[in-house]
């Protein structure tokens, strides 16, 4: 059972092959020398018992290695061919791995162990075959990394758990996105840098004997998982097509541009042009033939029908999402329907789920708050508090728009802050609302003065012990960490506040945080920030930050994230705050092997003034511990 010379990386083959291979070959190893003592009776047997050539008990042998069995097999032949059991079964087990590009179950970046192994031939995959498609995996995934990034932020704010995101990265990179016209065009590009990736594994496949592609779980094995719905897919469900096939969209847009009288008839073409959408080029033709002003007539017109509205709703956020002018069009009558349905529960969640697609454009925003949307979202937040849908839309809405300082206060005055103090008090149950909640809080705290009696402030401070709940009831959750922990840091921008977070417990809780998603870049910033904050001109936090862990988990943080100049200048002002609180805690930023970290961010980001300023602070704290110095200046930040 000869091995192939080449190495290969076992970590990146098995990722490849999506099937292991290390047990099978170890068995291979195991049987070698039975096997090659077996060879030799048998080919005596086969000359002087049976009368074979050369020729043709070379051909047997190989028979009974890929088929297990051979015309009237003796027993000697039998166990010659068991030996070879490991073989057959990794060659089904790599028929089955690159059977079908569905969507597998395994992880969407190999591990990282170092191991090599050799395979043998009798796998009949040739070394230049590995060698060259490998490399083409270790590429695939190198100019792939920041996608695979910017995707896996944008499928955690969708509240995918880490295994439907796993399974969603994996689908594109073995599936790609052929017949799935919702892909985005993000994941359009991931799925194009594998392409190398599926080469290989059909090179493979079409190598393997054809009993093994034919053995049980070679076709089922491939079959596609359940993954999560992309960001386009969810923005609108789409109808089914009528019968006899779906209409073009010419055809379509006539009929609405026909002002259809019934409400059933402008659900069902709404629905259609919803569907249309979906497609990127339809999109652009029902844009530039005026498809939006058309939708915004037949809501004007059907506006008293929540069915028609839903409809409409879809469609204007299906076809606007790629162009601001349309969002423009639609948003003043969205608001004024808000207030037309203000009784309406099902109607207020629809339209400020509607208006919160729609903002992301910064024209769009002011378009929403000029029409007097900010209140009648506030009032919506008020009125239907008991609703999750309401609640979780009108907070997404108010979270982009306190993104902006001058609709801070529109917010605040509204009553804002202690709507959404409210909603997530009511919604703790729920971790779409945790996050949105959060992340609607952390936004308008910029504006509320927490530092005095002011009912706002009295209000936004009765919600840290429900931030901090967050933190405890949905710490496996990326997004919602996020946002609790943002809101934390805007809270502990008051120096009344810092203690009272601390009271509240969630100081371990962040610490925690940064361990749990220490891949995650996001809660890197957010919990380091947050830190930062708790730790200043406070030694009581400063010391809890360091009993519970937090120095090696800043350093970690800086170690996984600190070419971002963001997380580096929060975790070193963090430090910093720390180093400053006494002797006892820049010793621990020694025996964490902080300085080396410090250095490492100001050399790293040797333009940035801040992080120059937090890591000499540290390193001349840390310098005095050895020069009989035994209190540490503290920081000017």
């Amino acid at each position: 059972m000869p091995m192939l010379a080449l190495g290969v990386n076992l970590d990146l083959l098995e990722w490849s092959l999506d099937c292991s291979v290390a047990p099978h070959v170890e068995s291979m190893r195991a049987n070698a020398p039975a096997a090659k003592a077996l060879v030799m009776r048998l080919q005596n047997m086969h000359t002087h018992a049976k009368g074979l050539s050369a020729e043709a008990s070379a051909a047997r042998l190989l028979q009974l290695c890929t088929t297990g069995d051979a015309p009237g097999a003796v027993s000697k032949e039998r166990e010659y061919a068991a030996l070879y059991e490991p073989v057959r079964t990794l060659q089904q087990a790599v028929a089955a791995g690159c059977s079908a590009e569905g969507v597998k179950a395994g992880p969407a970046v190999p591990s990282t162990s170092g191991r090599e192994i050799s395979l043998p031939e009798a796998l009949s995959v040739d070394a230049a075959l590995l060698s060259e498609g490998l490399t083409a995996c270790s590429a695939a995934l190198a100019a792939s990394a920041e996608t695979a990034r910017l995707l896996t932020e944008a499928y955690e704010d969708c509240d995918y758990t880490a295994e439907q995101i796993a399974s969603r990265l994996r689908g594109l990179q073995l599936a790609g996105v052929a017949g799935q016209a919702s892909a985005t065009a993000t994941e359009r590009a991931y799925a194009a840098a594998f392409e190398p990736v599926r080469a290989f594994r059909r090179a493979v496949r079409a190598l393997m004997p054809a009993k093994a592609a034919a053995a049980p779980g070679a076709a089922t094995a491939a079959a596609p998982a359940e993954a999560p719905p992309t960001a386009a897919a969810t923005a609108a469900a789409p109808a089914a097509a009528p019968a006899g096939g779906a209409r073009g969209v010419h055809t379509v847009l006539a009929d609405l541009a026909a002002n259809p009288a019934s409400e059933a008839d402008a659900e069902r073409i709404c629905k259609e042009l919803t569907e249309l959408a979906e497609d990127e080029g339809n999109r652009a033709t029902i844009a530039a033939a005026g498809g939006i002003k058309l939708l915004v007539d037949t809501l004007r017109t059907h506006a008293a029908s929540a069915d028609a509205v839903r409809a409409g709703c879809a469609a204007v956020v299906q076809v606007a999402r790629n162009s601001a002018a349309g969002a423009t069009d639609a948003i003043p009558l969205l608001v004024e329907l808000l207030g037309t349905h203000a009784s309406s529960a099902l109607m207020a969640a629809t339209i400020c789920a509607a208006l919160d697609d729609l903002a992301k454009y910064f024209a769009s925003r002011d378009l929403i708050a000029a029409a007097g949307g900010i209140a009648l979202v506030v009032r919506a937040l008020t009125r239907h508090l008991d609703s999750e849908p309401v609640v979780q839309a009108a907070c997404d809405v108010l979270g982009q728009l306190v993104r902006h300082e001058p609709y801070l206060g529109l917010i605040a005055d509204a009553g804002g802050v202690a709507a959404i103090v409210s909603a997530l008090v009511a919604h703790l149950g729920s971790a779409a609302v945790a996050k949105s909640a959060c992340g609607a809080l952390a936004g308008v705290l910029k504006h509320v003065p927490l530092h005095t009696q002011s009912p706002d402030a009295m209000c936004a401070s009765a919600g840290i012990p429900a931030v901090v709940t967050v933190l405890t009831r949905f710490s496996a959750n990326v997004a919602a960490t996020v946002e609790a922990c943002n809101a934390l840091r805007e809270f502990a921008m008051m120096p009344a506040s810092r203690d009272t977070i601390a009271a509240a417990g969630a100081i371990p809780l962040i610490v925690a945080a940064l361990t749990t998603h220490r891949t995650s870049q996001r809660v890197a910033f957010a919990a380091c920030s947050a830190l930062r904050n708790l730790a200043a001109h406070n030694a009581g936090n400063a010391a809890a930050i360091a009993a519970a862990g937090g120095l090696p988990a800043i350093f970690k943080a800086l170690q996984h994230h600190g070419a971002d100049i963001d997380v580096a200048e929060w975790a070193c002002a963090a430090v910093s705050n720390i180093a400053g609180a006494g002797a006892p805690l820049a010793l621990a930023i020694l025996e964490a092997d902080g300085v080396a970290a410090i250095r490492a961010a100001r050399d790293r980001h040797a333009a940035s003034a801040n992080i120059d300023r937090f890591a000499d602070h540290v390193l001349c704290v840390c310098a005095q511990l050895g020069s009989g110095h035994d209190e540490p200046r503290q920081p000017s930040i």
